[in-house]
């Protein structure tokens, strides 16, 4: 399994991959960076925060999924290559948990370049004590609840290529902004990473924040945790299933 973690890693690092990883949040930031000098309450760190860290779980991440594992699909089918990957003594299951898991690193190293960025225009433009674990815990929770959205977009990805996982991916922008605070939130992965902000960033999926004694505060981390990580195994299972079963054309 190393081996095919290995493989991937080096085929990925040749492509446009690594840079996509750095240009994901850091233009995130630097468009709010810019928006916060055109508002009122430039300098202040929590509407900066609330921007960045509802933005990237909104838009910035899922979509930032959808093109990375359509982009690792798409390297193979170009190159022809799935023939002869499965030709070999690997399990096929292997080759596709392989590219899940690169994914999965993938998304946990922009979403760490989201902090470094995050507090350093900070430290730099802004005013006020520099909130380091705030943004650090939000990140990476924030990461931890999009794990759904992983795998269910290189299976999407390996079943439709760009196209269905971008479609999927604006259909899903408007039922996670709705789902997020509903009963039926676990039943729509776009809205989990959504639903994680509230308690742990203090703003909504419309992008308001909470008021300081408003009950959401209170809402626990660990029911989103672990819908996330059941949706991340779910999703894996089936789209290596479906990725067993198929005949490469």
């Amino acid at each position: 399994m190393f081996n095919i973690l290995r493989a991937e890693w080096l085929r990925l690092k040749r492509t446009f991959t690594p840079i996509f990883l750095a240009v994901l949040p850091v233009s995130l930031v630097a468009l709010e960076a810019l928006l916060r000098f055109l508002t009122p309450n430039a300098r202040a760190w929590s509407f900066y925060l609330w921007s960045i860290l509802n933005w990237w779980p909104l838009i910035w991440l899922p979509f930032g999924i959808a093109l990375l594992a359509s982009h690792s699909m798409e390297v193979e089918k170009r190159a022809r290559a799935w023939k002869a990957l499965r030709a070999r003594a690997v399990a096929p299951e292997h080759l596709y948990l392989g590219k899940l898991l690169v994914l999965t690193i993938h998304t946990l190293v922009s979403s760490l370049l989201l902090i470094v960025s995050t507090l350093l225009v900070g430290v730099i433009a802004l005013q006020g004590e520099v909130p380091w674990l705030l943004v650090c815990k939000a990140s990476f929770m924030l990461w931890m609840a999009a794990l759904p959205l992983i795998s269910l977009m290189l299976w999407f990805a390996y079943m439709g290529g760009y196209i269905l996982a971008i479609v999927a991916n604006l259909l899903g922008f408007f039922a996670g902004a709705v789902a997020g605070l509903s009963n039926y939130w676990l039943l729509v992965p776009w809205a989990v990473p959504l639903r994680m902000a509230v308690p742990i960033v203090g703003v909504l999926p419309n992008g308001i924040p909470l008021q300081a004694h408003d009950p959401l505060w209170q809402m626990p981390v660990l029911p989103i945790v672990g819908v996330a990580l059941v949706g991340y195994v779910l999703f894996a299972i089936v789209g290596a299933f479906w990725f067993v079963r198929k005949e490469v054309k």
